[in-house]
């Protein structure tokens, strides 16, 4: 691949990049490592994916992957999520809504972060994520009643405090 190429794509999916890495790892700097690790990957490959559509999808899935690897490893350092900025200020999202995503399974979170902040259609997000698109829709599905339950006890908390 050409450095022309690849600065093109890391230029186009690098913010995505970070963003899928920091929802599953909550901390800029494991995010960062993350997204390197992710853009390492894509130049390495022989089977790049074809068109702009296909390699968001291919990054964001091997940077959840790469994050669960991250997950496993036994000398990862935990940041408190406190200690993280409230991005959710910024970007027009409640500020519980992050930490409420993180505690999804990874799956769920994959679906959701690919069907409503990178408005792919359910058709691409299961191509994506190698699963039918009815296992899609009940992933999004599971994923708001459980989110919905989460801020609903933040909430609760928040009023008895």
């Amino acid at each position: 691949m050409s450095t022309d190429g690849f600065d093109r794509v890391y230029g186009l999916f690098a913010k995505d990049v970070w963003r899928i890495c920091m929802l599953y790892l909550g901390n800029p700097e494991d995010a960062k490592d993350a997204s390197q690790e992710t853009f390492l990957r894509y130049w390495k490959t022989d089977r790049k994916p074809v068109g702009e559509t296909h390699t968001k999808a291919w990054l964001i899935v091997t940077a959840g992957n790469v994050c669960k690897n991250m997950l496993k490893r036994k000398d990862r350092r935990e940041i408190p999520l406190d200690s993280l900025p409230e991005t959710g200020k910024e970007d027009g999202e409640p500020v519980g809504l992050l930490p409420a995503l993180l505690k999804l399974p990874d799956r769920w979170k994959t679906a959701v972060y690919l069907y409503y902040y990178e408005d792919m259609p359910a058709k691409d997000v299961a191509k994506a994520m190698g699963v039918s698109e009815s296992t899609v829709f009940v992933f999004l599905s599971k994923s708001r009643k459980r989110l919905k339950e989460l801020l609903e006890e933040e909430q609760s908390s928040m009023t008895h405090d």
